[in-house]
């Protein structure tokens, strides 16, 4: 049947389809029209492609189902120039046919060359064409992260309740580039909304401090990842000015101080607890745990006899012999009152005056740390106070860790508040009426930033020891020492968190780096590996140091809480050490040693306060009252120096006290 408009007639050939459609029913698609040529319309005088050089003509009536390989031409062989580029598929309309359109001159068959029709092209091998240019770069690809602003909700969460269609904050796709079309097919490039990216901890050593000479190339063991561990610092080069390094200035410059906005949720749950008692320390606890499974809020020193008496022997004669050395050390440091006579009848005594009620915070929760109420109840007691009441939270289960409670019960500690965190501060500052506890007078103790922070915000209310930041250490250590001891005294200290700073000061640079492969070593069969790969490889450090003197130097800039030696003569390093809240000598003293048993406060100044504050000790829990003792005699003799630096400062009425008591009018106090 004719074309509507005089167009020319659809091909009769049975094997023709649209290109990329399939000829039959269940025939396969049809490859690129520009490679596989369909069979010309019989009586166009064109000769059939492939047909002439052995292949199979298509089957009648449904067409050939097979792919029609058989139609190119044999490798290496132009097909024949005569030949016109096979008509497209597609309707009649489409299918331009000067020879059959009416009122058309014929002009006769035309060669491809000379009317400039492009003409098949010479075939070429797969393994010969060009490869496609490469991609244009894209935005890095999204990594596993968790979502900043925007928490985690369940699934389908952003969908629209209604079930239709919702802006999910990707960006606009792509503009038209030109012609109201988009040239390149691809996908425009598209960005969710911001991430931060939750890296796994690295777990290999020794990488290079940022803006360290010979980064580049440093050596250092590297494991699974390829990533370096324990970051170098080398200040070989600065010699006897390497405290003043840029560098080693911002490693040492740190604090216990906890960020604005820890403090300013502290304050409001001491608000809230000096307002609601009891009732919002368990609110509280509620909130954020720590609470005992049965709601109970205080347990009172017959239960924690009880506890006691329930110990298992092994705990039981641990926890004596750690009481036992603490109370020891601790009764040495006992202050004493003393008298003395300045000028004659000018006597002035300096009296000790123990703290009368002490709350002493021990941390808890995932782990119980009954050595942390050992080292802070024991010098209370030394020190003569007369109440002591501890404050530690319950497990995640919601209970009490039996040893701890032991603990408690051996010290006869008045009363245990079961309670975590700034709540439980409050709870030791404010008191809880209605269970009995009096306000303390002074709380002391490690915990966590909300612990130090409800403690600095009570600074000026109630005394407090001083603020705790994370545990850290550093080791001095060079040969004959042994890698895998340092590696060890490393690993300790990484241990107390993520947040623990471990760091080496050596000046060997191949000891370095054998402690650094020792530490990947013990990592590999660590029971808390995540733990402590993510400390040290956020905040372990391997400083190098030219010699003995700049590792003195360093130490001192740094003033770590606690400090190991292990060189082959550490007493000159001993006597050089200024700043360090608690110093391990030698190879047969580990940080655990004292953290445990030598009898030494394990609670120390960290966030380099050991420049200036020393450990937890008796005099912690006391102060000194001066007494003085005044006769007329010795006043006479003070009364020059009285009236004139009193006269200096134009505070006259001092100057009044002192003359008025020697007017001839007066009677003489004595």
């Amino acid at each position: 049947m004719p074309a509507r408009g005089g167009g020319a007639r659809r091909c009769p050939d049975p094997g023709h389809r649209r290109p990329g459609r399939p000829p039959g029913r269940h025939g396969p698609p049809e490859r690129d029209p520009g490679l596989l040529r369909r069979a010309e319309c019989p009586g166009r005088g064109h000769r059939p492609v492939g047909r002439s050089r052995g292949g199979t003509a298509p089957r009648p009536g449904r067409g050939d189902r097979r792919p029609r390989l058989d139609r190119l031409h044999p490798p290496d062989e132009r097909p024949p120039r005569d030949r016109r580029r096979p008509r497209l598929g597609g309707s009649p309309r489409h299918q331009r046919d000067d020879d059959e359109r009416p009122g058309r001159r014929h002009r006769g068959p035309r060669h491809d060359d000379r009317g400039g029709h492009r003409g098949p092209r010479p075939e070429v091998r797969d393994d010969e064409r060009a490869r496609d240019p490469p991609a244009r770069a894209r935005s890095p690809p999204a990594r596993p992260g968790i979502a900043v602003g925007h928490p985690a909700g369940p699934r389908g969460h952003d969908r629209d309740p209604l079930g239709r269609g919702r802006r999910r904050c990707l960006a606009a796709v792509a503009p038209p580039q030109g012609r109201r079309r988009v040239r390149d097919p691809r996908p425009p490039d598209r960005e969710d909304r911001p991430v931060t990216a939750q890296q796994a901890a690295p777990t290999t050593p020794a990488r290079e401090e940022a803006g360290a000479p010979g980064a580049a190339g440093a050596p250092g063991a590297t494991g699974a990842t390829g990533t370096p561990l324990l970051t170098r610092l080398d200040l070989r080069a600065a010699s006897g000015d390497a405290a003043r390094d840029a560098r080693l200035v911002a490693l040492a410059s740190r604090g216990a101080v906890p960020d604005p906005a820890v403090r300013q949720g502290a304050r409001a749950i001491l608000a809230d607890v000096e307002r609601g008692g009891s009732a919002a320390v368990a609110d509280a606890s509620r909130r954020f745990g720590g609470g005992l499974a049965d709601g109970r809020l205080v347990l009172g020193r017959d239960e924690l006899g009880k506890a006691a008496d329930d110990l298992e022997p092994p705990a039981r004669a641990a926890l004596l012999a750690a009481i036992a050395n603490v109370r020891r050390f601790a009764e040495r440091q006992r202050p004493v009152s003393t008298v003395t006579e300045i000028i004659r009848g000018v006597e002035i005594q300096r009296r000790w005056v123990p703290v009368a009620r002490v709350g002493a915070y021990v941390p808890g929760g995932v782990a119980a740390y009954p050595s942390s109420l050992v080292m802070t109840v024991v010098p209370a007691r030394v020190a003569g106070a007369t109440s002591i009441v501890v404050a530690s939270p319950a497990g995640p289960d919601g209970s009490v860790n039996p040893v701890l409670l032991g603990a408690a019960g051996l010290l006869e500690v008045d009363a245990l508040i079961v309670a975590g965190g700034a709540q439980a501060i409050g709870a030791l500052a404010f008191g809880l009426p209605d269970e009995g506890i009096e306000p303390v007078d002074l709380i002391v103790g490690p915990g966590n930033a909300w612990v130090t922070a409800a403690k600095l915000e009570l600074a000026g209310r109630t005394a407090i020891d001083l603020p705790a930041g994370p545990s850290e250490g550093m080791v001095v250590a060079e040969p004959p020492a042994d890698p895998l001891r340092i590696a060890a005294d490393l690993i300790t200290q990484a241990e107390h968190g993520t947040d623990s700073p471990a760091i080496l000061v050596t000046t060997s640079e191949a000891f370095g780096d054998a402690v650094a492969h020792a530490v990947d070593d013990l990592l590999a069969s660590a029971p808390r590996r995540e733990i402590l790969a993510r400390s040290l490889g956020e905040h372990g450090r391997i400083v190098l140091v030219a010699d003995l003197d700049a590792a003195v130097a360093v130490v001192n800039a740094y003033a770590p809480e606690h400090l190991s030696i292990d060189v082959e003569d550490p007493e000159p390093v001993v006597a050089g050490i200024r700043n360090a809240g608690s110093v391990f000598v030698g190879p047969w003293a580990p940080e655990s040693a004292g953290d445990y048993a030598t009898g030494a406060n394990h609670v120390l100044p960290t966030g380099g306060l050991a420049r200036g504050c020393g450990a937890l000790d008796v005099e912690t829990f006391g102060k000194f009252i001066q007494v003085q003792r005044i006769s007329r005699e010795g006043l006479a003799a003070l009364r020059p120096t009285i009236t004139i630096l009193a006269a200096a400062e134009g505070l006259d009425a001092h100057a009044q006290a002192v003359e008025i008591r020697f007017r001839e009018e007066a009677k003489d106090p004595a």
